[in-house]
């Protein structure tokens, strides 16, 4: 039981620390690509934790994040206006 909750925790600690990077980024240049905030991930886990953490901060109405057209480039700003799309 001990070995699941350590699990847990670390993942929620993960997220946490994802988020945070997301946060430090949008901080500094206001909008991003997808592509920019995983050009240094060490391994696809990472890339994987970062696309969780932006998911769970556009449903906090956080950021928002537009795609031009299928398969293009995907762009993360703060949302000012509280519209999360």
């Amino acid at each position: 039981m001990a070995d699941k909750l350590i699990r847990v925790n670390s993942r929620v600690s993960v997220m946490a620390s994802q988020v945070a990077y997301v946060r430090e980024q949008l901080t500094a240049f206001e909008s991003v690509t997808f592509a920019a905030l995983c050009a240094g991930a060490p391994n696809m886990a990472t890339v994987v934790s970062r696309f969780l953490a932006i998911l769970e901060m556009i449903r906090n109405r956080e950021i928002y994040v537009e795609q031009a057209e299928p398969l293009g480039s995907i762009t993360i700003s703060v949302d000012r206006g509280g519209n999360g799309q």
